[in-house]
């Protein structure tokens, strides 16, 4: 982390690039809505910014390359004061350890973690919790376990890279549903059932 750090404190970025960057090299959180919850940056901010840089976005086995100067130089600003290139280095730095202080202290939900075990993906751990307690509102701990382990299933022979993140996994596009245990499952269990109804005890 420090290594990737000290190199980005180098590159002629202005501010907001840089926490940008801090959060998404050292930290490796990719996810744009944890990085603007984490550097307080819009969305747009963020999009923005990342374009002005031609930033791409790279697989861990990637060297990283040179981010390109931006077109037009100008002074490096922090909370609209002007500071020299070393304090705001300084500031950068506190910058990512704090962060980094804040993340180590989550506490995850035991739930989340027993599901968060067992899956090969480990990326976007705190967006994935987010999404899961959302969905805990309406479906339980059991139906989402069982589409974890059916998604799995059915990518057992892929690599952890080409599988979705639990935070996709459980994302607006509801791909767990795509997992959950199918409607004639259902019906078989119900069929078996005794039949108690008054009409049936009658006769």
């Amino acid at each position: 982390m420090k290594n990737k750090l000290k190199k980005l404190l180098k590159e002629n970025l202005n501010d907001r690039q840089r926490r940008i960057l801090i959060v998404k090299e050292c930290l490796e959180i990719d996810d744009i809505l944890q990085i603007s919850n984490i550097t307080g940056i819009s969305i747009n901010h963020i999009y923005s910014e990342l374009k002005k840089i031609k930033y791409l976005v790279r697989t861990k086995d990637q060297v990283p390359s040179t981010y390109p100067v931006p077109e037009k130089d100008s002074a490096i600003i922090y909370n609209n004061i002007s500071k020299s290139v070393n304090d705001t280095s300084n500031t950068s730095v506190s910058i990512a350890e704090s962060i980094s202080e804040n993340i180590s202290q989550h506490k995850y939900n035991d739930r989340y973690l027993d599901i968060w075990g067992i899956y090969p993906k480990k990326t976007d751990k705190r967006s994935g919790e987010r999404k899961f307690l959302l969905l805990l509102k309406k479906y339980s701990v059991e139906f989402l376990k069982g589409c974890v382990m059916n998604y799995l299933d059915s990518v057992r022979d892929r690599e952890p890279d080409y599988i979705k993140s639990l935070a996709v996994f459980f994302g607006r596009d509801q791909h767990y549903l795509e997992y959950s245990e199918k409607e004639d499952e259902h019906m078989k269990v119900m069929d078996s059932e005794p039949d108690n109804s008054l009409k049936n005890l009658l006769n």
